[in-house]
């Protein structure tokens, strides 16, 4: 068996959020301080044949296809700041 990449599509996901912005400044402009904050809220809506996989007991994973419908997408964070 080879090992290799398999990129798959999901049918359909859905993402929104909000942003928020605030900056301060002194009357010199000596500083200037930015805060800001994210929040995104993912979830596969159509994912009949993702591939999943779970830890093997002598190490590995061990792959099967299953439906992800309505699990979080990859690398996509709740709260950025």
């Amino acid at each position: 068996m080879s090992a290799g990449t398999q990129v798959l599509n999901a049918a359909a996901a859905k993402m929104y959020g909000a942003e928020a912005t605030i900056e301060a400044a002194s009357r010199s402009i000596t500083y200037l301080r930015k805060w800001g904050l994210a929040y995104i809220h993912d979830r596969f809506t159509s994912f009949p044949n993702a591939l999943l996989s779970y830890p093997a007991p002598g190490g590995g994973n061990v792959q099967f296809a299953g439906d992800a419908t309505g699990n979080r997408l990859l690398r996509v964070p709740d709260f950025h700041g």
